[in-house]
């Protein structure tokens, strides 16, 4: 039964990745078409958004850029939107997208939080790898959940891998803090930054000790 959830979760990425392959609100990604940074940016402004994160995710053969997008809107749980996009960088000035991805970075105010700070805390380049780390908070909001998502890039498949994902769970109203949990599961190389999408490892922390379970559940 464990192995069949297991293989629905990374079906449904693998769909996910088809369908938003093609056009997001009239941005293209998943194509080789190769545009100015200029370009680049005035097709996201359009639409309200503005840059909160960019940055160049370059080593060895590989040359990236890595944004995070921010856009204000009207919702009960959270008051900006947020969008994850990586491009490969093609000679001077020109990008190609290659991800583009809504659910990745947690928004601003979200009901995640445990409070009223930002539950997106920063990401780290090292090498291949890109850690985002973020806040998210258990249901009876006792517990802050610190999560670290750590992608590879794999340059023959363009695209960044996840590799590990880490969490430190925290008492906010003792202090205390449970030892650090990860895992690094074969099954983590379907899930890629394009594809990932909110409560894809529900299933997969299920590997965590069971203690640990059963507060992030």
């Amino acid at each position: 039964m464990k192995s069949i959830k297991l293989f629905v979760a990374l079906f449904i990425c693998l769909i996910s990745q088809i369908i938003h392959s093609k056009d997001y609100k009239g941005i293209r990604i998943g194509t080789d078409s190769i545009i100015s940074e200029s370009q680049f940016l005035s097709k996201y402004e359009s639409q309200g958004y503005k840059v909160i994160y960019n940055k160049k995710h370059c080593y060895k053969k590989m040359k990236n850029k890595i944004y995070v997008f921010e856009k204000n809107i009207s919702d009960k749980d959270y008051s900006k939107h947020r969008l994850f996009v990586v491009c490969n960088v093609v000679g001077k000035g020109s990008l190609k997208i290659i991800t583009q991805n809504k659910d990745l970075i947690y928004p601003e105010n979200s009901s995640m939080a445990c409070d009223p700070s930002d539950a997106f805390k920063k990401i780290v380049l090292h090498d291949y790898d890109i850690t985002i780390m973020e806040t998210s908070c258990t249901k009876t909001k006792g517990e802050a959940v610190d999560e670290y998502f750590t992608f590879r890039f794999e340059i023959d498949k363009n695209q960044y891998i996840l590799n590990e994902y880490k969490i430190i769970i925290r008492q906010t109203t003792i202090g205390d803090e449970y030892p650090i949990e990860s895992l690094k599961l074969p099954e983590f190389n379907q899930i890629n930054t394009n594809n990932y999408r909110a409560g894809v490892l529900d299933e997969f922390r299920k590997n965590f000790p069971d203690y640990i379970y059963q507060i992030i559940k």
